[in-house]
């Protein structure tokens, strides 16, 4: 069976995140230590969402186009959107407000995949 290069793409983006994900928990689960990043377990789901959308998008865009580059920009862009839509959704009258931290925990998720 051989292997395309998405497969492979797939394969690596996986593996990437589920290190910096280990890595993050790690990090934060340090206490007293240079490492700790001192941030709650709401960032770490917004990271996770990022990542999530953004590979899911990568992955179905890919599909259609087979284009590997094109299907990378059109992945983070989705994750940076799907973040910045629902910080607007947020900051309407009775929610929880606009937070740019959350925001940037989830372009992070959505962009750092691709790099």
């Amino acid at each position: 069976m051989n292997e395309s290069r998405f497969d492979n793409f797939i394969k690596v983006v996986v593996i990437a995140n589920l290190l910096l994900l280990m890595s993050m928990a790690s990090a934060n689960a340090q206490e007293g230590t240079v490492l700790n990043l001192g941030i709650g377990d709401d960032k770490y789901m917004h990271f996770t969402a990022g990542t999530g959308v953004s590979m899911l998008a990568g992955c179905l865009f890919y599909d259609a186009t087979s284009d590997l580059q094109e299907s990378v920009k059109f992945a983070a862009a989705t994750g940076l959107g799907a973040g910045l839509f629902k910080e607007l959704y947020d900051s309407r009258k009775g929610g929880s407000g606009f937070n740019t931290p959350d925001l940037l925990f989830t372009a992070a998720g959505a962009v750092l995949e691709h790099i």
